[in-house]
């Protein structure tokens, strides 16, 4: 429902990561990114993403009635690369995820899909490499 005036939203901070995270994740992640952009163009790496999404969970299919898949598929794969490209600056990170957050919300994405959107992520990305 609507929040009502003069209530704030509630705004989350930044997740913490660790020392191990930066050294050990970030950089397998950034190899992984480049050496897929290596192997296929953009295009098909969202292409993939969706076909896997709805893999995963084909109520998800429902969401994107009405797009142009292919675009949609490049704009997915534009936004991870500079999600990708933010992981060693996590404050930019989480300010640019908080800014897309409200226009998914908008158009039907809930907090309980973010396990079929990571499970599609991590399939792509084994399915490319």
């Amino acid at each position: 429902g609507r929040r009502s005036k003069g209530r704030k939203s509630r705004v989350r901070r930044a997740p913490k990561f660790s020392e191990y995270d930066m050294t050990c994740h970030v950089p397998t992640v950034l190899e992984s990114w480049l050496r897929m952009q290596t192997l296929v163009d953009w295009q098909t790496i969202g292409m993939t993403f969706y076909a896997k999404l709805w893999e995963v969970d084909p109520s998800m299919r429902d969401l994107f009635s009405s797009t142009d898949t292919a675009r949609q598929g490049q704009m997915f794969a534009r936004m991870l690369n500079e999600m990708v490209s933010g992981l060693d600056t996590p404050n930019s990170l989480h300010e640019k995820l908080r800014v897309l957050a409200p226009m998914h919300r908008r158009k039907g994405v809930s907090s309980e899909m973010m396990p079929s959107f990571a499970k599609a992520i991590i399939l792509t990305v084994q399915s490319i490499l």
